[in-house]
């Protein structure tokens, strides 16, 4: 890509489309469309994601995974986000959409990085291709502001 090519894109595209997880996505494309068994598939993502990621997340990630109920999707009618129960007391609000978590270590390096992802984000993002399923909670609206105020307020 030359210099004149490459300023023709505006920063936000060229962010997003190196974003690690949207790489990430990428790959999980492309694996769906190929004819591999599991294991095969689940090795190749957890290379790609050890590659893009680091092994630290990636531990971490597998961790989140591993524990039983750790990962709720809570839903309204007009919203829907992901409680990841942390290592601690608390549960954060993830939504791999936006690329958002609300834990501090997320929160503190996405400061001076828009290419952050933290455990949380990667467990929500290979939680289909692990076979783990969240557990789903629908509430009222009205319900959902207060167990959102709640998280805001308890920490």
């Amino acid at each position: 890509m030359t210099d004149q090519e490459s300023s023709s894109i505006s920063p936000t595209a060229q962010a997003s489309t190196l974003h690690p997880l949207h790489l990430l996505d990428t790959l999980l494309t492309d694996l769906e469309t190929k004819d591999l068994v599991q294991d095969k598939k689940q090795e190749e993502i957890l290379r790609a994601a050890d590659f893009l990621l680091g092994g630290s997340i990636l531990e971490g990630a597998l961790s989140v995974l591993d524990s039983p109920d750790t990962i709720r999707l809570l839903q309204s009618s007009h919203r829907s986000v992901y409680l990841v129960r942390g290592g601690g007391k608390g549960s954060y609000y993830c939504s791999d959409e936006i690329t958002y978590c609300s834990c501090r270590s997320f929160l503190e390096r996405a400061k001076t990085d828009p290419k952050t992802v933290c455990k949380h984000l990667l467990a929500l993002k290979l939680m289909p291709h692990f076979n783990v399923t969240p557990t789903k909670e629908i509430v009222s609206d009205e319900d959902y502001g207060k167990i959102v105020m709640l998280r805001v307020f308890v920490d």
